[in-house]
């Protein structure tokens, strides 16, 4: 929980405690959905212009009210080459955020952004009055708690970056959390954190890791949930180097994921096979998560089959096979089982992988390096509910995380399409992106891991998902 300010702090501890304290113009339900906010409603009469009439009667902590000064204030800090905000890069299409009446805030962009209203959610709203002065101290730990927000719940104690207490914020707008008060630890050691729980020390955590669920699950007076992820693990390849520029290779490593098994053996059973790099749980803005399933069983496929990688492997330039080292990061150690499994599969066909682990900082530098490495195993959880986040973050030319070199023309023409199409007319263009990313084969989608958290019991947590760290979640759990 390094800070409470998201411009200086934008990691999955540092959001999921922000998100119970602070609020942005909208909101994600707990289908996903995008939901008002502290906007109550927003339109866009035109492709370069968002609307928001802000909420009636939402107060601060202070009892102060919302005005639009104070949205225009926390947006602007993200906008213009100057800003030193982390969510700067966010704002990159934004021209101006404007007071345009009574309540209203007017946005304007220098070209469509159709993730906008998804960076929204976490772009939280300070009071300006308090925040101004603070400076660079806003949302540091200290005696003083240093953040004012208009969120369910105010922060009563903030000395520790690892220690924070919330308390139920009585004027808030919304409906009153079940929850009067919440002690929130952050425990790095996953050992330690399961520890905690078995012993009683702890009600609740979130990141049980997938891998050790069933240790979870034996905790007596403890039961732990899960929720569809959208989190993707993936091999990359770069494009340009042999032997990953001939796509029967491509498509013969694809043909030998034993996916099922990975997830049985290393997972714990909690996750799904997955056919793109998008799950189906990132379309609940733009289509039902069970259509989207339907329209995937279209695209191409790469189901587990040894011959017919044997086949692939044959008709390219690297029949007799090939050596490659492949690299995971020591943060995810199931990767590294995935790949070790892998290389025991494609053992028969020639091919010999040199699996090494490496320090996440050091697996990062290598993946942004000018010429990625031939092969790289990665794990990447969504900032959005969107299908076209992993899209626009992978596979363009020059995105931040093409580790492949991979370029298409057709398809950033399909991306390019989406983003000025509106609503439902999105599907088909982000569809056919799909299709073209599955039959080029920059990268093997290997599963979609779930969500998982555990609590005591006699608690209950409604509505997880896999975007928890975005929403109230304490607000979520009840007796039960």
């Amino acid at each position: 929980m390094s800070s409470l300010d998201i411009a200086n702090s934008f990691d999955l501890v540092s959001i999921t405690v922000q998100s119970l304290a602070l609020e942005g113009l909208l909101k994600s339900g707990n289908d996903l959905s995008l939901q008002p906010g502290l906007a109550i409603s927003h339109q866009q009469p035109d492709p370069l212009t968002w609307v928001f009439r802000l909420r009636d009667g939402v107060r601060f902590w202070d009892g102060s009210p919302l005005t639009p000064d104070d949205v225009v204030y926390s947006l602007n800090r993200h906008v213009g080459e100057k800003s030193t905000s982390i969510l700067a890069g966010y704002f990159g299409k934004v021209k101006s955020v404007k007071a345009s009446g009574p309540g209203e805030v007017t946005i304007t962009l220098s070209e469509p952004d159709p993730f906008l209203p998804y960076i929204l959610v976490f772009s939280h709203i300070h009071s300006k009055a308090f925040a101004a002065p603070l400076g660079d101290q806003l949302g540091v730990a200290g005696p003083k708690v240093n953040v004012m927000g208009t969120g369910p719940f105010r922060v009563t104690s903030f000395a520790s970056p690892s220690n924070l207490t919330v308390e139920r914020h009585p004027g808030y707008w919304g409906p009153k959390p079940a929850v009067a008060k919440g002690v929130l630890n952050e425990i790095t050691d996953t050992q330690t954190r399961r520890l905690a729980m078995q012993s009683g020390e702890i009600d609740g955590a979130f990141g049980v890791p997938l891998a050790d669920t069933k240790a979870w699950s034996r905790i007596r007076g403890a039961k732990i949930q899960s929720a569809p992820g959208m989190q993707v693990a993936y091999i990359a390849m770069n494009v340009t180097r042999p032997p990953f520029n001939d796509i029967h290779v491509r498509r013969a490593i694809a043909y030998a994921l034993d996916k099922q098994g990975y997830i049985k053996a290393f997972l714990g059973g909690q996750g799904e096979p997955a056919t793109t790099m998008v799950s189906p749980q990132q379309w609940s803005g733009v289509m039902d998560p069970k259509t989207a399933r339907d329209r995937y069983a279209t695209l191409p496929q790469y189901p587990f089959d040894i011959n017919r990688a044997k086949q692939e492997l044959a008709q390219s330039a690297h029949a007799s096979g090939f050596t490659q080292t492949v690299e995971f990061a020591d943060s995810n150690p199931e990767l590294g089982k995935v790949l070790v499994s892998l290389g025991e599969t494609l053992k028969p066909l020639g091919i010999t992988l040199n699996v090494k682990e490496v320090p996440k900082q050091q697996w990062l530098t290598h993946k942004r390096a000018d010429v990625p490495p031939g092969m790289q195993i990665g794990f990447y959880s969504p900032d959005y509910a969107d299908p076209a986040n992993h899209l626009e973050v992978f596979y363009p030319s020059g995105a931040t995380n093409n580790s492949t070199t991979y370029s298409s023309k057709a398809f950033e023409a399909a991306l390019a399409k989406q983003r000025v199409a509106g609503g439902k007319a999105r599907v088909e263009p982000l569809m056919e992106a799909l299709k073209i990313a599955m039959t080029d084969l920059p990268y093997l989608p290997v599963y979609w891991g779930n969500q998982v958290m555990a609590v005591k019991d006699g608690l209950a947590y409604d509505g997880f998902n896999g975007l928890f760290y975005f929403q109230p979640w304490l607000g979520n759990l009840r007796r039960g």
